[in-house]
């Protein structure tokens, strides 16, 4: 069955940051879901990596992180490969580091590539580079983690957070991984021509490896930290792993609940698939339940995700440092999450605080909407062509009800009392604000 212009805008809304612009929409519109999710993927996979960033004459690492931000927006909107965007901004928050501690925008970016060029590829292998990758050695400090004087944070994370969820480990487990994990580290402090600097590239240092036995989820070895993510991915915990993935991948892409018996099934679907992550995704867009009435709208736009629709479907300017400066009013600044565990989702982005938040967002966007040719003309117009300009702008393809009835019924109330011309900045807020653009 052909997708229709809905069926189409759910799909994009799912697989760009930005959601679809309306030409992206009349592109898949009439095509069959397996073609539309084949070529989504397919660019995905094939598209060239994207330049980096400008960084020219910035000096610091907070100019440079501030650049980089209003870079990947661009790039979450404008990509030819959005998906793999999508999965950048994914493992970004599955995988957290921070720029406050690192503070070396170089190690940031290597991860954010990474997050790119094997975002969609076998997860074991992904997991294996970052573990591995200056960033999260010294964000989770396995960078001094040495024989003798373990470090825990990344044992844990790497268990807990990034591979089988807490309830699939023993603190038995978290030592003996610790153990495991010594000695790989950074360089760390060399004397280079009488000074001293801090070399962050990976090594390992077998004087510092824990070589003892140690047992890990019951199996007793002289465990080294690779051969505990092949354990968890391929051995004792890879069904755990596997739903633990494919479980937060659906609620990322699909719906917030997955069921039990879905959760089980898509596991089984991961591992036998060798735990590629493309094929997974796959058989996520063409679920059916993907495409069920119950998953339309069904996410609330995170704000990164709000800022990357309103410039998409605006065409509005905002530089890197507004961009920033937005975002943090938000609540969500990249690359510096409020911790390992990354942002909330959904309910967490309903607030006082959020909405004050994107309110001043559009308060600075709709005065430029004007000389963008947007909403023009309204003044005299009805209710109904009002509400329809509106959703048109702001590529809400199935309004609700409520929605076009509140901005028919300010119309209305405008012409009563004569200020026509609030028309156009104003029914762009309702149509903006409303629950049909805040939900994905």
């Amino acid at each position: 069955m052909p997708l229709s212009e809905a069926e189409a805008a759910h799909l994009l809304r799912r697989v760009c940051v930005g959601g679809g612009s309306d030409a992206e929409i009349a592109h898949f519109a009439g095509r069959s879901r397996t073609s539309a999710v084949n070529e989504i993927i397919n660019d995905a996979l094939t598209a060239p990596m994207p330049p980096h960033p400008n960084w020219n004459g910035l000096g610091s690492p907070w100019a440079e992180e501030t650049a980089t931000i209003g870079w990947w927006i661009d790039q979450m909107n404008e990509s030819a490969a959005p998906l793999r965007e999508k999965m950048a901004w994914f493992w970004h928050g599955h995988f957290c580091t921070e720029e406050d501690k690192i503070y070396n925008m170089n190690l940031i970016f290597e991860q954010n590539q990474l997050f790119r060029s094997a975002g969609l590829g076998n997860f074991r292998d992904l997991v294996q580079t970052m573990a591995i990758q200056p960033a999260m050695l010294i964000y989770l400090d396995n960078e001094t983690n040495t024989k003798g004087a373990e470090q825990e944070n990344f044992a844990r994370e790497l268990m807990e957070l990034f591979t089988i969820g807490r309830e699939n480990y023993t603190e038995a487990d978290v030592i003996a991984m610790a153990k495991a994990w010594t000695g790989h580290n950074t360089v760390g402090w060399v004397e280079v021509n009488g000074t001293w600097q801090y070399v962050p590239h990976y090594t390992f240092k077998s004087e510092l490896h824990d070589n003892s036995q140690k047992t890990l989820f019951g199996k007793t070895r002289n465990w080294n930290g690779p051969g505990t993510i092949n354990e968890i991915c391929n051995g004792a915990k890879k069904v755990q792993c596997s739903e633990f993935i494919a479980a937060k991948l659906w609620r990322f892409f699909v719906h917030p609940d997955p069921s039990p018996a879905l959760v089980r099934s898509l596991g089984q679907r991961f591992r036998a698939v060798n735990l590629n992550i493309a094929e997974l995704i796959r058989h996520i867009l063409l679920h059916n339940e993907f495409w069920a009435p119950s998953a339309r709208y069904a996410l609330v736009k995170s704000p990164v995700e709000f800022l990357a629709t309103v410039l998409k479907r605006t065409g509005v300017e905002i530089d890197a440092n507004g961009r920033r400066w937005y975002l943090q009013g938000m609540g969500q600044v990249p690359f510096d999450p409020p911790d390992v565990a990354g942002w909330g989702a959904n309910e967490d982005w309903l607030s006082t605080a959020t909405a004050w938040g994107r309110a001043r967002l559009l308060e600075h966007t709709r005065w430029q909407l004007d000389d963008l040719g947007h909403l023009r003309n309204l003044e005299n117009a009805g209710g109904n062509v009002v509400a329809n300009r509106v959703f048109e702008l702001l590529g809400i393809t199935e309004p609700s009800a409520q929605t076009r009835a509140v901005i028919r019924d300010w119309v209305d109330e405008a012409h009563a009392i004569r200020v026509q011309w609030s028309i156009t900045p104003q029914a762009y807020l309702l149509g903006a604000l409303s629950p049909d653009f805040q939900l994905n």
